[in-house]
């Protein structure tokens, strides 16, 4: 079983065998905010072909990071499915006061500054090109519905779902 070492900025060394891939919980710093999310290199797919390509992704995870924030904050009312993500949370889901430890009145705007990523997958999607997805999520001790940004390799978004 062939296994790999990645030097990155974000999560230092990696060390992915192929067959298991990676699947570990950091804590990182993007754009100033210390955040803990979960890595996920998909098994069965790191290998001498591709190894540059997610190696690189991992280094680019800072800015995907700020596009899909972007993303989300620019398309919040113009995008059906962020409008919804946001929207449904804002009406629906309990212990908002307490993710935002506030007594005043919680709005959409709130909400879409809130987002952040839990989990960063690298891995091949149906077509078989590889891709990296960010699921944006509140706090998962209050929500578990996630906003899942997709990019390329050439760090465009090329998907984007609300999964439950």
């Amino acid at each position: 079983m062939a296994v790999y070492k990645i030097e990155t900025t974000l999560f230092k060394k990696l060390v992915i065998p192929t067959e298991d891939g990676l699947y570990e919980e950091y804590t990182i710093k993007l754009d100033g905010k210390k955040m803990m999310l979960d890595l996920y290199i998909e098994e069965d797919f790191l290998n001498d072909d591709n190894i540059k390509t997610v190696t690189d992704m991992l280094e680019q995870i800072p800015q995907m990071y700020r596009k899909g924030k972007q993303c989300i904050w620019e398309q919040k009312r113009s995008n059906e499915m962020i409008d919804f993500f946001i929207t449904w949370h804002l009406e629906n889901l309990d212990g908002l006061d307490e993710i935002f430890r506030t007594d005043e009145e919680i709005t959409f705007d709130m909400i879409a500054e809130k987002l952040e990523p839990r989990l960063i997958r690298i891995g091949k999607n149906a077509l078989g090109v590889i891709d990296c997805a960010f699921d944006f999520s509140l706090p998962v001790d209050y929500a578990d519905d996630l906003l899942v940004i997709v990019f390329n390799e050439k760090l465009e978004i090329i998907d984007m779902a609300y999964e439950s």
